[in-house]
C-alpha cells in the first residue's frame, strides 16, 4: 500500500500533485467559536468562514491550505499532530506521515539519503530515545515542521523556495503579571469547559473519559465539573489492574457523583494487516513503541485524556547539558554518544535555547517528546479521536507567571483545581508526592475564593461528518495476528537492517523471540520497531556516505518461524504485475526436505502447521506458492528456513 485515501486522515501534498491540489485537514482544531473535526468537517467551516491557516491554533490537527498561488501548511500550536517537509530546487512536498512521504519521494526519483545518527540513537536504552529529539528524521532529505513555525510556499514563482515561519511559541520567555496569570486561567477554563460541552453534546455515549489517580486527568475532570455537564451520565474509564489509580478514580466518583463505568464504545475495525499498515504509516521511524490501530479512518468517537500535563513542569529533572554529559558516561567512545550530542546540539541551536538553562529539558520536551508521545494525531484518530485540553497555548502563557520551585511543585495544576472545581484539589492522589504542598496553597490568587465560571460559558457550532453506517462493535484486528504480521515484516526487514552495520546478525531474531515471549508487547517490541525502521528506510535510500547492502529482489517472499510446536509462516508479492491482483497461496511444511504438511491453494497468505511429536524439528522448512487464480500455469515458488523463536 502506497498512501490510503485521505479519509485514513494522512494527508500529502507536493510539487508532483498539481493535478488533484486541494485543501486538506486532519484532527479536530478549536477557533473562538466553533469545533472542526476531520476532513468533512474543516470542507464546511471553510465555506462559512474566510481564514488562513495562521488564524488556526488550538486542537489536534494538520492542515494544508491552498490560497491562490499559495501554500499554507501547519499544525496546532503544542504540536499534537506532526508534518513532515522536503525540499529540493524546485520540488517539494510534505505529509503528516513520514513513511508516505518518504515513499512518496522515491516513487517521483528522488535519491534519499540514510541519516545514521538520528538512526542510532534509538539503541540507547532510554525512554527519551523512543522519539525523534531534533527536527531531523531517518532521512536526511526529510525534516519536521516545528510545532511553532508554518509552512509557505509561493507556487507562482520561477524558484519555489519554502519558507518557515513563526506561528507560535513555545519558551517560557517573558513575564507575566499576576492579574494576566489569572485572566488567562480563567480564560483557558471557560474555552475548555465550554468545548468539553459541545462535544459531549455532538457525541453522546460515542465519548470516554480517562481518570486515574495522579494530576492531569483530574485536571480534565475539573474542566467537565465546571462546564455543567451530568458528570453521572458520563463514560469515566480506569484501569482496574492499577489498584491504586481505580481507588483514587472510584473515590473521586463518590464525591462528586459518577461512576467507574469501563463501558466500551463501539468503533470501526478494520483487518490486520492494514491495521499494521496504518501503524508504519503513522509511526514508522519516528516512534518506536508498538500499539495497533483499531480502524482504518478516524473514529466517530472521542476520548478526553490530560496528555501535555508535563508540558508544564519538569519531566526529566536535568538540564541538557547534563543529559549529554550522562549518555557520554553510559557510552564512552562510541558513535552513539557522539550522534547524541549532535542531534541535542542542533536540536537547540534551532530552538535558540541554551542546553544548561534550568528548563532547557522542560522547553526540549515541550517540542519533541510530548509532540511524538502523546502527538502523532492522525494515527491516535484511529483509535478514537482525542479530546486533550491541556494541550494549550493559554497555559503555556500562564507558565510564565510562575517561578521554577513553583512549576516543579505544580502550582498551576493547583491553581486550575481551585478555580474549576475546589473540592479536587485537597482529594487524594495515588502517590503522596502528588499531593500539593501547603505552600502552593498559600501562593495561589484563589486561597480565599474564585470567580464563578458559569458566566463565561459559550456555546460552540460543531462541524462534523455524520456518524458512519458501517460501524463494527468488534475490531478485526485482534493483537495476536497483528503480531504475527509484525514478525513477518521484522525478519523480512532484517538483512536489509543489518545491512547498515547498526544491528548484529542475530537482532531480528532476538527480538522476535521477546515479542512471541513478552508480557509486555510494546515494550518487547520497541527493538523491533527500529530494526524494521531501519530496514523500509535502508529500501528506500538511493545513496548516502553508508550504502547499505542490498539483497536481490524476490518476487515472491516467505517468512517462517516456529515457536514450539507451532510452525507460521507468511508469504507476500513483491511485485503484482507479474501475476496480477487476483492470486492465491499454498505451502508445504517440510521437515529434512521431505514433504510434511500441505496448505492447499486459498486466498489466505499465511498459514499455521502444527508439529507432531514425530517430526525433526531441526532442519525445518516452508515450500511457499503463489499462482494467478484465473490461469494456475502462472505460478512462483520459493522455499525458506523455519526461523525458531524459542
Amino acid at each position: 500500500m502506497y498512501l490510503p485515501d485521505d479519509t485514513s486522515g494522512f494527508i500529502l501534498a507536493s510539487s508532483w500533485t498539481t493535478a488533484s491540489r486541494r485543501n486538506q485537514f486532519s484532527g479536530i482544531c478549536y477557533t473562538d467559536s466553533a469545533i472542526i473535526i476531520g476532513s468533512w468537517g474543516y470542507e464546511r467551516y471553510s465555506q462559512q468562514t474566510p481564514h488562513n491557516v495562521r488564524d488556526l491554533a488550538e486542537g489536534r490537527f494538520s492542515v494544508i491550505r491552498f490560497d491562490g498561488n499559495r501554500l499554507e501548511a501547519r499544525v496546532d500550536a503544542l504540536g499534537q499532530d506532526i508534518l513532515y517537509y522536503f525540499h529540493q530546487g524546485d520540488a517539494w512536498a510534505v505529509s503528516n506521515s513520514f513513511l508516505a512521504l518518504a515513499r512518496h519521494l522515491v516513487q517521483q526519483g528522488v535519491r534519499l539519503t540514510a541519516d545514521y545518527a538520528t538512526l542510532r540513537l534509538p539503541l540507547i536504552t532510554h525512554s527519551m530515545a523512543q522519539q525523534l529529539l531534533s527536527n531531523d528524521t531517518g532521512i536526511q532529505e526529510i525534516r519536521v515542521l516545528p510545532a511553532d513555525r508554518y509552512l509557505r510556499i509561493q507556487l507562482d514563482r520561477p524558484a519555489v523556495r519554502p519558507e518557515v515561519l513563526p506561528c507560535g511559541d513555545l519558551s517560557n520567555e517573558g513575564f507575566v503579571g499576576r492579574d494576566e496569570y489569572v485572566e488567562t486561567l480563567i480564560r483557558f477554563v471557560a474555552r475548555s469547559a465550554s468545548r468539553s460541552a459541545a462535544i459531549v453534546r455532538h457525541f453522546g455515549d460515542r465519548a470516554c473519559f480517562d481518570i486515574t489517580g495522579g494530576q492531569d486527568s483530574r485536571l480534565v475532570l475539573a474542566l467537565l465539573a465546571a462546564s455543567g455537564i451530568e458528570l453521572s451520565e458520563l463514560n469515566f474509564l480506569s484501569n482496574r489492574r492499577y489498584e491504586e489509580d481505580y481507588k483514587v478514580a472510584s473515590a473521586l466518583g463518590e464525591v462528586l457523583g459518577f461512576q467507574v463505568r469501563n463501558k466500551q464504545v463501539r468503533l470501526a475495525g478494520t483487518t490486520a494487516e492494514t491495521a499494521y499498515e496504518m501503524w508504519k504509516l503513522g509511526n514508522l521511524g519516528v516512534y518506536y513503541p508498538v500499539y495497533a490501530a483499531r480502524g482504518q479512518v478516524p473514529q466517530h468517537a472521542v476520548h478526553f485524556h490530560g496528555a501535555c500535563g508535563e508540558c508544564y513542569r519538569d519531566y526529566y529533572g536535568a538540564t541538557a547539558a547534563t543529559l549529554v554529559k550522562n549518555i557520554n558516561r553510559q557510552y564512552p567512545g562510541q558513535a552513539l554518544a557522539a550522534a547524541y550530542a549532535d542531534k541535542m546540539a542542533k536540536a537547540f541551536a534551532e530552538l535558540g535555547q541554551d542546553t544548561d538553562a534550568p528548563d532547557s529539558m522542560m522547553i526540549h520536551y515541550r517540542h519533541f517528546r510530548s509532540r511524538f508521545h502523546f502527538g502523532r494525531s492522525a494515527f491516535r484518530n484511529l483509535n478514537s479521536l482525542l479530546v486533550t485540553p491541556l494541550a494549550s497555548p493559554d497555559l503555556i502563557h500562564a507558565t510564565r507567571h510562575l517561578s521554577r520551585e513553583a512549576m516543579t511543585d505544580s502550582q498551576l495544576a493547583l491553581d486550575l483545581l481551585l478555580l474549576a472545581c475546589p473540592e479536587l484539589a485537597t482529594l487524594p492522589f495515588d502517590t503522596h508526592d502528588k499531593a500539593f504542598k501547603d505552600e502552593r496553597f498559600a501562593q495561589s490568587p484563589f486561597r480565599r475564593g474564585r470567580p464563578e465560571i458559569a458566566p463565561f460559558l459559550r456555546d460552540f457550532d460543531v462541524f462534523c461528518g455524520p456518524a458512519p453506517t458501517w460501524e463494527d462493535s468488534t475490531s478485526a484486528s485482534k493483537q495476536e495476528s497483528f503480531r504475527d504480521i509484525l514478525l513477518n515484516d521484522l525478519l523480512d526487514k532484517a538483512e536489509a537492517a543489518q545491512g547498515t552495520g547498526l544491528f548484529p546478525a542475530n537482532a531480528a531474531t532476538k527480538a522476535a523471540s521477546k515479542i512471541v515471549s513478552g508480557k509486555r508487547f510494546t515494550a518487547d517490541a520497541k527493538i523491533a520497531a527500529h530494526i524494521i525502521s531501519v530496514g523500509e528506510i535502508a529500501t528506500l535510500v538511493a545513496g548516502g556516505a553508508e550504502p547499505p547492502r542490498q539483497a536481490p529482489r524476490r518476487p515472491l517472499k516467505v517468512q517462517a518461524w516456529r515457536v514450539g510446536s507451532l510452525v507460521k509462516a507468511y508469504a507476500s508479492l513483491a511485485d503484482a504485475s507479474a501475476l496480477g491482483n487476483d492470486v492465491e497461496y499454498a505451502f508445504y511444511l517440510k521437515a529434512n526436505h521431505e514433504r510434511q504438511a500441505t496448505r492447499w491453494y486459498s486466498k489466505q497468505r499465511s498459514v499455521e502447521f502444527e508439529l507432531d511429536g514425530n517430526t525433526d524439528a531441526g532442519n525445518l522448512q516452508v515450500q511457499g506458492f503463489v499462482r494467478a487464480t484465473r490461469d494456475p500455469n502462472k505460478k512462483l515458488s520459493t522455499i525458506v528456513a523455519v526461523t525458531t523463536l524459542d
